[in-house]
């Protein structure tokens, strides 16, 4: 298995924000975006970051919404 970078690892945890752990996870994929800005990776860290936002936030009322609805 070859080792991920910085960049995919960030692109990893923002879409994953969306189903595991909204918040948590979020909160990683932006602090990663951010590493990835410092690291001259400024388009993709940024993507990252407003896809850890996006993802986030609809994965939090994603879970509300399943939550209220089934139990």
């Amino acid at each position: 298995m070859r080792n991920l970078t910085f960049t995919q690892w960030g692109y990893i945890i923002s879409f994953s924000s969306l189903l595991i752990l909204p918040v948590p996870m979020a909160v990683a994929g932006i602090v990663l975006g951010g590493i990835n800005i410092k690291k001259g990776e400024k388009k993709h860290g940024s993507f990252q970051i407003v896809i850890a936002m996006i993802c986030g936030f609809i994965g939090v009322y994603l879970g509300n919404f399943l939550y209220s609805k089934f139990i």
